[in-house]
């Protein structure tokens, strides 16, 4: 009977030892495993801001260059409306000025577009 009750406080203590050293091991393993997934979050947090950053330039960017082509495609319409109005009159003459000043204004405009076709799709390159 000694024998089996030794040999229950033996078990008994070696299976709360085992418990213990299994307990102790999850909690490190749980802890290390939740630094490092900390890590990586905070490496992809720093990353998508400069994500952000760059885009958000990028855009502000597009938009500028966008603004430029609007002006300048309306000083290219005002610039033919003022050369066709020599048309409209019975006194017409040629007017290379104005022809010249249209013409160089187009260039200029194709000239920003070819510059700055990186921000914008494929599909425009066909327009």
């Amino acid at each position: 009977m000694e024998v089996i009750t030794e040999i229950l406080k033996f078990s008994v203590g070696g299976i709360t030892i085992g418990a213990i050293v299994i307990f102790l091991g999850k909690v490190i393993i749980n802890k290390s495993s939740d630094l490092i997934l900390e890590n990586h979050k905070n490496k992809l947090d720093i990353l998508k801001t400069e994500h952000q950053i760059k885009f958000s330039q990028l855009h502000s960017e597009r938009g500028q260059i966008i603004k430029r082509l609007y002006q300048n495609l309306f000083e290219i319409e005002k610039l033919l409306n003022h050369m066709t109005t020599l048309f409209q009159g019975v006194d017409w003459k040629y007017d290379r000025e104005r022809e010249m000043a249209a013409f160089e204004k187009i260039k200029e405009t194709r000239d920003l577009l070819e510059l700055n076709r990186i921000y914008f799709p494929e599909e425009f390159e066909n327009y």
